[in-house]
């Protein structure tokens, strides 16, 4: 745990620091930055205590980037305050745990940041992914048009381009190695464990 805090809490506060944007009941919302440093601390604490909890760690895939993960329960722990400090500006008391119209907000804020998460991180490998692309000579270009994007076995794209399986399975094997450590050299896959 203390190895995983301290690879990501620095970019988590930055993060925090810097604020984001968030969807709630269809329209954009901005939360500006956490400016004062007890309170990023108190933020990065409840974040990482939230994270580390059985219920979150069994929740949590492993398929997508794990700093993304924490931004989204920050996130949600930052919407939640500001919710609270709104309603006690009003006047009213805090919903009650069982609340089911609290329950309910706080589900579809959840949904709402976690799809902005995987909106961003598509928008993100999608850029990555073009950048590795572009960089590919002709030949491998076509070879992954055909194999991926096409999604023809190794056999039909060894009889297309007249090479044995065997090579098929040999340049397969030397892109994914290239694009994992292309992947790895943007940070992208940062802290991602079980990869070769």
């Amino acid at each position: 745990m203390t190895t995983v805090f301290n690879h990501y809490a620095d970019d988590l506060a930055h993060y925090l620091a810097r604020g984001f944007a968030y969807r709630a009941g269809g329209e954009l919302r901005h939360v500006s930055g956490v400016r004062q440093r007890s309170e990023l601390h108190d933020v990065l604490a409840e974040t990482f205590r939230k994270a580390f909890e059985e219920r979150a760690r069994l929740g949590y895939s492993g398929l997508s980037p794990y700093g993304a993960y924490l931004r989204t329960i920050a996130r949600n722990i930052i919407v939640d305050r500001q919710r609270r400090g709104a309603r006690e500006q009003l006047g009213t008391q805090a919903a009650v745990p069982g609340d089911v119209a609290s329950d309910g907000v706080e589900r579809e804020l959840a949904d709402e940041a976690a799809s902005a998460a995987e909106t961003l991180e598509q928008v993100e490998l999608g850029a990555l992914m073009t950048r590795f692309f572009a960089a590919l000579d002709s030949k491998q270009r076509h070879f992954v048009e055909l194999r991926f994007r096409q999604g023809l076995s190794q056999e039909q794209v060894a009889s297309q381009l007249r090479i044995s399986r065997k090579r098929v399975r040999k340049l397969e094997q030397t892109l994914r190695a290239r694009l994992l450590e292309a992947l790895r050299g943007t940070g992208y896959l940062a802290g991602v464990r079980g990869l070769p």
